[in-house]
């Protein structure tokens, strides 16, 4: 009997329209507020905003983060704790636009909601964090052995992962739009 002793949590969810609205509007407001010439972390994408306190202008979205949170950890048993919650925009305007492999350090919850997604807007790439994966030769793909997993953004969607996985943001078609507020919920014990 083969057991499956290792899963990795990912959680995606369609929210409502009335968050998406809420999310656009208030993107929109800290967008005007900030100089667009604003670099970074890296200067393969553009961040508008770091520290966009979400509590406070996107209460609708942070209701959603807290109720994903609570759905996430009481399945999986990790911890975090939505009050310590830091977060940033990020617009993708061109297909040289991407964010590399990373991750967010090993403690926490990291997530992702996608403001606007059309279809040219490159995918989030989840990396398996099993070794194996990589690096021993598979004779075909399957949920032990596929290193790799897509996930194709569209309006609304919303993904929360363990801080530790590996992700990227791929580079998009010509024509791409693409605005995101990604955020780190920070573990109780850190």
């Amino acid at each position: 009997m083969i057991y499956e002793f290792f899963p990795v949590p990912v959680l995606i969810k369609q929210l409502p329209q009335q968050v998406i609205d809420e999310a656009l509007a208030s993107s929109a407001r800290v967008h005007n507020e900030l100089d667009n010439n604003q670099d970074g972390h890296f200067n393969n994408y553009s961040v508008l905003h770091e520290g966009v306190n979400v509590p406070k202008d996107y209460p609708l979205l942070y209701k959603e983060i807290c109720i994903a949170k609570k759905e996430f950890l009481d399945s999986t048993g990790l911890d975090a704790d939505e009050t310590n919650i830091k977060s940033w925009i990020q617009e993708y305007k061109t297909e040289k636009n991407y964010h590399e492999e990373h991750h967010h350090g090993v403690y926490g919850l990291s997530g992702v909601f996608y403001i606007t997604a059309n279809k040219q807007a490159g995918k989030l790439k989840l990396r398996s964090p099993n070794p194996m994966c990589r690096y021993q030769h598979a004779r075909y793909d399957t949920k032990y052995t596929t290193e790799i997993t897509t996930i194709e953004p569209t309006p609304g969607m919303f993904v929360l992962f363990a801080s530790y996985l590996l992700h990227e943001a791929e580079h998009g078609l010509p024509g791409v739009e693409k605005k995101i507020l990604a955020f780190n919920l920070g573990d109780h014990k850190k």
